[in-house]
């Protein structure tokens, strides 16, 4: 018993950051309607069903356009961009 009470301010924050996740990834799961039965499943499943990471899972690549893996990679090649312009223009 002494255990969980040490481990409940830790476990505490990872259930509450988990529900959360998991809260915005079913509700913006429902809301696709391009996406078929299938693919909700699919996602549904890997979301309830792995902790904190499942959630994480399905922004990070099931989102299509609006996935924060394309976000980051199209932000990473804008700034590569940018930095390319600047050494350009410190040539001239």
């Amino acid at each position: 018993m002494n255990d969980i009470q040490e481990a409940l301010p830790l476990f505490i924050p990872i259930a509450l950051i988990h529900l959360i996740l998991l809260f915005f990834a079913i509700r913006d799961l429902a809301r696709r309607k391009e996406k078929g039965p299938v693919f909700k499943g699919i996602w549904g499943i890997l979301a309830t069903g792995i902790v904190v990471t499942g959630p994480l899972a399905y922004f990070m690549w099931a989102r299509g356009e609006k996935s924060w893996s394309l976000k980051v990679l199209e932000a990473q090649q804008r700034m590569q961009q940018d930095a390319q312009a600047d050494r350009d223009k410190n040539d001239k």
